[in-house]
């Protein structure tokens, strides 16, 4: 039984997806593996527009892998300024799962000064 197992109403595929996604951002981000884990299956079948993403996620933080990383690196060698942000925090997040606690640093450390530069504008 799901944890939506108390919603008895009828959606559509767009309705389901946007609901199980909330529910899997939202158990990854406190860290229910668990929970998270019943959203992200049920968001399978649905053949989101942005799976790719939502596997990044799911063996980043559920998973504690890095299967994406020379994929995100490559992602973010061609992202705008805005975006590399979004995915320098993801590869440190991957580089700590593979034990490179050195190359999580510096990606964690080029997040923080984006940040201190948006502060300044």
């Amino acid at each position: 039984k799901t944890a939506l197992g108390a919603f008895n109403m009828r959606m559509n595929n767009a309705q389901k997806a946007a609901l199980y996604k909330q529910g899997f951002y939202f158990y990854v981000g406190i860290e229910d593996k668990e929970k998270a884990k019943e959203y992200y299956e049920l968001l399978k079948p649905l053949n989101v527009k942005d799976q790719k993403m939502l596997d990044v996620t799911y063996n980043t933080y559920v998973e504690k892998g890095s299967a994406y990383l020379d994929e995100m690196l490559e992602q973010a060698s061609k992202a705008s300024e805005e975006n590399k942000i979004s995915f320098y925090a993801l590869i440190s997040d991957m580089y700590r799962n593979a034990g490179d606690e050195v190359k999580a640093k510096e990606y964690e450390d080029q997040v923080s000064a984006y940040i201190e530069k948006m502060k300044k504008k």
